[in-house]
């Protein structure tokens, strides 16, 4: 059986390529836990890496080593759209913590928000950004 990286990550470094030279950053996202595919991702040409949930997102950050940048991995289900305005915030602080060291992070719902999501975590995820985002 051939590998993700064959199979996926040569023909994804031409795509990421030609939008490279028109001047664009490329994001690449697989739902679920994307961790043993990472560092192909990366390699891919990568310049974000979205991550969920369910990701340990110091794994992830070490697997790229810096060569991307590591965006999520907030609970957008549990937290975001169940969670109250305090676990968002509490939630936000602990990813944001474990994901700073290096730098090459940004915080981001792991996956889509659903659209009944509470409008007041999503604010309160706007201060948590505002309050801890910058390291």
């Amino acid at each position: 059986m051939q590998k993700w990286s064959e199979k996926f990550a040569a023909p994804l470094k031409k795509i990421i390529d030609a939008i490279h030279q028109r001047g664009c950053k490329r994001v690449i996202r697989i739902c679920g836990n994307s961790l043993p595919v990472i560092e192909s991702m990366t390699g891919a040409g990568a310049d974000i890496i979205g991550v969920d949930q369910k990701v340990d997102i110091v794994s992830a950050k070490d697997a790229v080593l810096s060569r991307s940048t590591i965006r999520g991995n907030l609970d957008p289900s549990v937290v975001m759209q169940r969670g109250s305005p305090e676990q968002v915030l509490e939630s936000a602080r602990e990813c944001i913590a474990k994901a700073k060291n290096g730098g090459h992070f940004f915080l981001a719902p792991g996956c889509t928000v659903g659209y009944n999501t509470p409008p007041e975590n999503i604010h309160m995820l706007k201060q948590a950004i505002e309050m801890y985002g910058r390291y």
